[in-house]
């Protein structure tokens, strides 16, 4: 006799909470051009090592784990209210005790972490592009109108890093959400779901449809999402007879 079960859709990237981190992020950067029209220095060109220390005080450890707990704190509440509201809706039980709990609290901090490492590695890359190429321009002595489009191509680089970033890093925390909320509540597997188009890796394509465990992800893709730029999604499985017991149904 087959197994009784229900199929929940995980909550999806949202492009508003999208738009709002990459948002935060451009005005992060952007926030500190004001320091390449100061004067910083005894000539006609911005002093390099003095630049590079205003860079690195103003763009500070401190000011990026401030933003980027803001950017999760804003992830993390918009999955909440999804994830939560499916499962009460479709269970008719209450699952705000897995906030609380010792592993949620654990993964939540890993999730924050990995996010504080992809904007400090973007900050970092940021000035030493910047530093690197003005360097190499104060050996020539180059006109000031040049470091000016050095410091505006630095600029536009990170800015279309940032519209990757922001995608990326909204879709890996929403579904690492997913993954610590359903493994907390007992509900340990998915179905892969592609979005069945032409734009999907083949590699993904072989997993749709298929059955995976939380704890077991497909060994040449990982659980959907944690390539960059995918779209697949796991569509949660719950077993009947096994939510009852866990007292979800």
């Amino acid at each position: 006799m087959a197994t009784e079960t229900l199929e929940l859709q995980p909550v999806e990237s949202n492009r508003d909470i999208e738009n709002k981190y990459r948002d935060e992020l451009l005005t992060f950067f952007s926030s500190g051009i004001f320091l390449f029209d100061t004067k910083i220095g005894d000539n006609q060109h911005t002093n390099p090592i003095k630049l590079q220390n205003a860079l690195v005080d103003y763009y500070s450890n401190d000011k990026l784990k401030k933003m980027t707990k803001r950017l999760f704190d804003a992830v993390n509440s918009y999955h909440k209210a999804e994830f939560d509201h499916q499962i009460n809706t479709s269970t008719d039980k209450k699952v705000s005790h897995v906030d609380n709990s010792q592993p949620y609290q654990s993964y939540t901090e890993q999730l924050q972490f990995m996010n504080y490492t992809v904007t400090k590695n973007l900050r970092d890359d940021f000035i030493y592009g910047i530093m690197l190429s003005l360097l190499m321009q104060e050996l020539f002595n180059t006109p000031k109108q040049v470091e000016n489009q050095i410091i505006s191509e630095a600029v536009n680089k990170i800015n279309d890093r940032i519209e990757i970033i922001s995608s990326d890093q909204v879709i890996k925390i929403t579904q690492g959400l997913t993954i610590v909320k359903c493994k907390a509540l007992g509900l340990n597997q998915y179905k892969w779901q592609t979005m069945e188009d032409d734009r999907v890796r083949p590699t993904h394509e072989a997993n749709n449809q298929k059955v995976f465990d939380w704890d077991n992800p497909p060994e040449k893709t990982g659980h959907p999402g944690t390539e960059i730029n995918c779209r697949c999604k796991p569509v949660i499985i719950v077993d009947r007879t096994m939510a009852s017991l866990l007292d979800l149904m």
